[in-house]
Protein backbone atom coordinates (compact mmCIF):
# COMPACT_ATOMS: atom_id res chain seq x y z
CA UNK A 1 0.00 0.00 0.00
CA UNK A 2 3.08 2.33 0.35
CA UNK A 3 2.92 2.77 -3.39
CA UNK A 4 -0.60 4.32 -3.43
CA UNK A 5 0.35 6.48 0.10
CA UNK A 6 3.28 8.38 -1.49
CA UNK A 7 1.58 8.66 -4.92
CA UNK A 8 0.08 12.17 -5.83
CA UNK A 9 -4.17 12.20 -6.20
CA UNK A 10 -3.38 13.75 -9.84
CA UNK A 11 -1.10 10.38 -10.49
CA UNK A 12 -3.90 8.03 -9.23
CA UNK A 13 -6.36 9.51 -11.20
CA UNK A 14 -4.66 9.12 -14.13
CA UNK A 15 -6.73 7.22 -16.49
CA UNK A 16 -5.06 4.40 -18.67
CA UNK A 17 -6.50 1.62 -21.10
CA UNK A 18 -6.44 -1.80 -19.10
CA UNK A 19 -7.71 -4.47 -20.51
CA UNK A 20 -9.66 -2.77 -23.16
CA UNK A 21 -11.33 -1.14 -20.54
CA UNK A 22 -10.49 2.75 -19.53
CA UNK A 23 -9.57 2.72 -15.78
CA UNK A 24 -7.47 4.61 -13.02
CA UNK A 25 -4.44 3.95 -12.26
CA UNK A 26 -5.88 3.68 -8.50
CA UNK A 27 -8.76 1.12 -9.28
CA UNK A 28 -5.80 -0.70 -11.44
CA UNK A 29 -3.96 -0.74 -7.78
CA UNK A 30 -7.21 -2.22 -6.03
CA UNK A 31 -8.05 -4.30 -9.22
CA UNK A 32 -4.48 -6.38 -8.77
CA UNK A 33 -5.27 -6.40 -4.72
CA UNK A 34 -7.95 -8.53 -5.39
CA UNK A 35 -6.72 -10.50 -8.02
CA UNK A 36 -3.50 -11.38 -5.04
CA UNK A 37 -6.07 -11.63 -2.49
CA UNK A 38 -8.61 -14.43 -4.80
CA UNK A 39 -5.32 -16.70 -5.62
CA UNK A 40 -4.08 -16.55 -2.11
CA UNK A 41 -7.43 -17.80 -0.83
CA UNK A 42 -7.30 -20.62 -3.52
CA UNK A 43 -3.91 -21.52 -2.49
CA UNK A 44 -5.28 -21.57 1.26
CA UNK A 45 -8.03 -24.34 0.18
CA UNK A 46 -5.57 -26.24 -1.49
CA UNK A 47 -3.31 -26.48 1.44
CA UNK A 48 -6.12 -27.11 4.17
CA UNK A 49 -6.84 -30.18 1.85
CA UNK A 50 -3.72 -31.49 1.87
CA UNK A 51 -2.95 -30.60 5.67
CA UNK A 52 -0.78 -28.63 5.36
CA UNK A 53 -0.68 -25.23 7.64
CA UNK A 54 -0.71 -22.00 6.06
CA UNK A 55 2.26 -19.40 6.51
CA UNK A 56 1.02 -16.13 7.76
CA UNK A 57 -0.50 -13.72 6.12
CA UNK A 58 1.94 -10.56 5.17
CA UNK A 59 -0.14 -7.45 4.45
CA UNK A 60 0.29 -4.44 2.87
Amino acid sequence: MGLIKNAEKIQLDEKIVFGNENMTKENIFYLLRGHQVHHRAQCLVYLKLKGIAAPPYVGW
